[in-house]
């Protein structure tokens, strides 16, 4: 559960999330917070703008406390723990609320899995990007959109033969970033699963979940950010 304000970050009791005011690379922790149900408070800096970013993300990077100038960053004032990277607060998150694989071989899995996720996300982000948006958008539907849900296809399939998670017999981490990544691209094309019925049948069983069904519905969610190329 998370409770939203503006401004520069505040020392509180409470776990803190400092972000923009988008989804961006938030969203992967504010989901692995509503499934592992923690208490937070979030602070939201204003929306991204490189040519001139609000002052609120200006006065947090002046006061030295970003180690690489970047956001999220995650605080639990009662550990004594701040973090920024948003890859490495989710697998903080996902060590201390038992969402990383019941040994060290699933851990391990997990942390390959994430690696392809990564790679995923790259691959549509430097595409997305290319000048010409038409050529871009082709090479998302003919390229890489094929090879990597194929790929996740197949290792959904090679674990329980597809009728539960990723990595052993409980979800993980890498199960909420891959359903969210799922999420955004049946948002934006809604026949991108049909022939990957069991990434579709994965997706069906996350949103199953109470927790996802909650974020999902929220009204404090922010809007979808666009994967595809926009001419």
């Amino acid at each position: 559960v998370s409770t939203q304000s503006t401004g520069f970050y505040n020392m509180s009791v409470k776990p803190t999330l400092t972000y923009f005011s988008s989804r961006g690379l938030a969203e992967n922790i504010r989901i692995l917070l509503r499934v592992a149900q923690v208490d937070y408070k979030e602070v939201a800096l204003g929306s991204y703008n490189p040519a001139g970013q609000p002052q609120p993300f200006q006065d947090i990077v002046n006061s030295g406390v970003l180690p690489f100038n970047m956001v999220p960053l995650w605080e639990e004032p009662d550990k004594g723990i701040k973090m920024t990277q948003s890859n490495a607060i989710i697998r903080h998150i996902a060590r201390t609320h038992n969402l990383y694989g019941s040994n060290e071989q699933e851990a391990s899995r997990c942390d390959e899995l994430v690696e392809g996720l990564i790679d995923f996300r790259s691959a549509l982000r430097t595409t997305a990007n290319q000048p010409d948006k038409e050529q871009a958008r082709k090479k998302i539907d003919d390229e890489i959109l094929p090879k990597w849900l194929n790929f996740f296809e197949k290792i959904l399939l090679s674990n329980n033969g597809g009728k539960g998670f990723l990595v052993g017999n409980n979800a993980t981490f890498v199960d909420y970033m891959l359903w969210y990544y799922l999420e955004v691209l049946v948002d934006e094309a809604p026949h991108v699963l049909e022939r990957y019925p069991t990434l579709a049948g994965f997706k069906k069983l996350i949103e199953s979940q109470p927790a996802i069904a909650a974020h999902r519905s929220s009204p404090d969610r922010y809007p979808l950010q666009p994967v595809f190329p926009v001419k």
